[in-house]
């Protein structure tokens, strides 16, 4: 049976993007990421989610690579499923750091949950980690020859083939400018308790309760998907630019995170027929909030752009 595995990747043009690997260890993930980092050290690769997709397309088998962002599956990071390790994965390539939080499984309580189980924030963290895992994995095959004749199976790699690796890990240490060997990453922050996909519904609740007590008559819907963004619909009056800039702040600051916005207006129907009548329905707009990344809350009303698009 595999150990099954989501990464989050980000970089800091804010590209985020979700893979899944049915066999992803930390015993075997902290070396494959410390072989990708200093292949963006070496120049081969960005150290940016572009750069972990061409890493993975070249280097098959290594670190998660089937993209599930687009998916529901994990989507909620507090729904542990069928997961062992939950991955997260930040990239800042104009200051060349990484921050690699593991969690792990944890089977006490009345649930699983997750525990923090390992945070890398330089390559000097990153370069013993690995070599430690490899120091694991040479111990595990030492024992697992010594119990069958000194034999392990085809295509695996002897204790030897471990030792040799962490020797490899070791070395890159040595090598490394020691102001980037010890160059700390960017913050990972926890994320809020409302991205999850269990908490949506009641935020969207909460969310129209404020629009209905502040804008009393208007026919408001809300939607909250399970990476935060929030889908308003609103009657047109209410997706000018003020009133929009107005709205993001009012649900930044309920969630206390900052948003942007985009305002996409409805197509207005030619005519519509009711009763041999010819009627002119209400035309609405969507405006649709992004939370604004590592934003610590709302940053009033300067800190909130308006986009508009035709619909």
């Amino acid at each position: 049976m595999g150990v099954r595995a989501v990464i989050v990747v980000r970089d800091d043009t804010g590209h985020t993007r979700r893979f899944w690997a049915a066999w992803a260890s930390k015993q075997f993930q902290i070396p494959h990421l410390a072989r990708f980092i200093h292949t963006t050290d070496e120049g081969a690769v960005p150290l940016s989610v572009a750069g972990y997709l061409a890493y993975t397309a070249t280097h098959p088998g290594t670190l998660p690579a089937q993209d599930i962002t687009d998916e529901r599956w994990y989507a909620d990071p507090d729904d542990v499923g069928d997961l062992d390790h939950r991955y997260e994965l930040a990239l800042r390539a104009t200051e060349r750091t990484f921050r690699y939080l593991v969690h792990d499984r944890d089977h006490g309580g009345d649930r699983p949950g997750w525990r923090r189980g390992e945070e890398l924030a330089t390559r000097a963290q990153l370069h013993e980690a690995a070599a430690r895992m490899c120091r694991e994995l040479a111990a595990n095959t030492q024992r697992y020859a010594e119990r069958n004749n000194g034999a392990v199976p085809p295509g695996w790699p002897t204790a030897q083939d471990w030792r040799e690796q962490e020797d490899i890990f070791t070395e890159w240490s040595a090598r490394t400018d020691p102001h980037l060997l010890h160059r700390p990453g960017p913050s990972i922050e926890p994320v809020p308790q409302w991205f999850a996909v269990r908490a949506a519904r009641a935020q969207s609740r909460r969310i129209s309760a404020a629009l209905r007590e502040t804008h009393p008559g208007a026919n408001v819907r809300t939607r909250v998907g399970a990476g935060g963004v929030i889908s308003l619909t609103v009657p047109v009056h209410l997706a000018t630019d003020g009133e929009a800039a107005r709205i993001t702040e009012l649900v930044g600051g309920l969630l206390g995170h900052a948003f942007t916005v985009t305002v996409r207006p409805h197509r207005r129907p030619r005519h519509g027929v009711h009763g041999g009548q010819t009627v002119q329905p209400a035309v609405n707009a969507t405006l649709t909030l992004r939370p604004r990344p590592n934003a610590a809350g709302p940053q009033a009303r300067d800190a909130t752009t308006t986009d508009r698009t035709s619909g």
